[in-house]
């Protein structure tokens, strides 16, 4: 019995797939599959930022994608960290200066309190318009007091108050009032 086109096309692939799997350690058979990549891509720019913008809105690409970054991780996470570990001992002041200027800059700000809120065990389903809200906020809560935002901490200081068991947000409050709350 003749195969179907969804069988012949299955088939193929197969066939493609075990043809790349021979070769998938051979660096010259490597260096020249990017090579045409690059002339793709490059010949082919509007094409492919196109193709690249619709498919960032397709949730099932983008898991895939992310499930593929995992993988690689995972199978190169000792080379990372080795490269990782010798660029900063060769590279202290750069190291230095970029992670100076990222905190200095308002998208470092924002994503390292974020990141503070997530570590606490806050929930929440918009972080920009959680962030939004804490940044518009002057006063307390509770007491009414002018907050501020220092880099040591005083009862003044800007809190944001949750729940410790539920993870909900309830408040924006002053460290003084975020600590007569308790957990």
């Amino acid at each position: 019995m003749p195969l179907s086109e969804e069988e012949k096309k299955e088939r193929n692939r197969a066939r493609a797939r075990a043809w790349l799997e021979q070769r998938k350690d051979d660096p010259e058979f490597i260096e020249k599959r990017r090579a045409r990549g690059r002339d793709y891509r490059e010949r082919n720019r509007d094409k492919c930022r196109d193709y690249y913008h619709q498919k960032k809105n397709d949730p099932e690409f983008m898991e895939r994608k992310r499930a593929a970054k995992r993988q690689y991780d995972e199978r190169n996470r000792e080379q990372r960290n080795e490269y990782n570990r010798r660029y900063k001992e060769e590279n202290p002041e750069k190291v230095r200066e970029t992670r100076r200027n990222y905190k200095a800059s308002p998208v470092g700000i924002k994503s390292s309190r974020i990141d503070h809120w997530k570590q606490r065990g806050v929930i929440c389903d918009d972080w920009d318009e959680l962030y939004n809200t804490y940044l518009s906020h002057k006063n307390c809560e509770d007491c009414g007091c002018e907050l501020t935002e220092d880099k040591t901490r005083t009862s003044t200081t800007k809190c944001l108050d949750h729940d410790h068991k539920t993870g909900a947000v309830r408040d924006i409050v002053c460290h003084g009032c975020n600590i007569r709350r308790g957990p």
